[in-house]
């Protein structure tokens, strides 16, 4: 007969029950156990706030104060270029359009769920959609440098300053697309595909034109400015930008 081999006996893993969000001596307004939860664990929370055993009031307020700080030093980055003024208004106007851009598009997420016959409560979904956008926040802070770098690179002696900001526009653009993908990522483990299409689409579109209408948001040459009047819209501006900084 042949020899039996061993297996290696393993523990059950354990249930993931949420983090630990209120031990002795724990503020409310600490974020160490989100951010454990979300590096370590972060699909293991999705579930776990869609299954309804991680969520409240606590686990909302982190996830929302991850999300808003970590698009504010992404904001420092992308702001730089025009000076610290410019820096520190993007640092507030990014976390608005994150944000709000996800408030936007929750609506039309829940009723792709019930569309596509998988239908997710809106109190779950509310905590599950900000864990999605708090990892966008921990990406886009994680490539924040990367922005900086590129910036710096490009502003060598006789550069145009015109033309390092349209190649830093697209950098900006390039983060920001693979934080986002990142984010959908995890958004698409709890819903179904169509549903997550729809959310995407929503948040895309609501993000480019609330950037666009808080704009700038890169330092742009010149004297910083914190508003600009509205002039065509985002999606155009953003094709444009594309084929301005391709074909010159």
């Amino acid at each position: 007969m042949p020899e039996s081999i061993p297996v290696e006996s393993r523990a059950p893993a354990r249930p993931f029950e949420g983090p630990r969000l209120r031990e002795a001596g724990d503020s409310p307004l600490a974020v160490e156990p989100v951010l454990d939860a979300l590096l370590r664990r972060g699909p293991d929370l999705g579930a776990a706030v869609l299954a309804g055993r991680a969520g409240g009031s606590v686990l909302t307020g982190r996830l929302l104060r991850v999300a808003a700080a970590g698009t504010a030093v992404y904001g420092l980055a992308v702001g730089l270029p025009g000076g610290w003024l410019q820096a520190g208004a993007t640092a507030v106007k990014l976390p608005l359009v994150l944000l709000l851009a996800g408030a936007v598009s929750l609506p039309a997420t829940w009723l792709a769920t019930h569309l596509a016959g998988r239908p997710v409560p809106f109190a779950r979904l509310a905590p599950f959609a900000l864990h999605a956008l708090a990892t966008v926040g921990l990406v886009l802070a994680g490539l924040a440098p990367v922005v900086v770098v590129a910036w710096l690179s490009l502003s060598g002696p006789g550069a145009s300053p015109w033309w390092v900001y349209r190649r830093v526009v697209l950098v900006g653009l390039g983060v920001a697309l693979l934080a986002g993908l990142v984010g959908a990522r995890r958004l698409l483990r709890g819903i179904p595909p169509l549903a997550g299409l729809a959310a995407a689409a929503a948040f895309g579109l609501a993000a480019l034109q609330l950037a666009w209408l808080l704009r700038p948001v890169v330092g742009a040459p010149g004297e910083a400015v914190l508003l600009r009047p509205l002039e065509s819209n985002g999606l155009a501006e953003a094709l444009r930008a594309l084929g301005a900084a391709v074909l010159r």
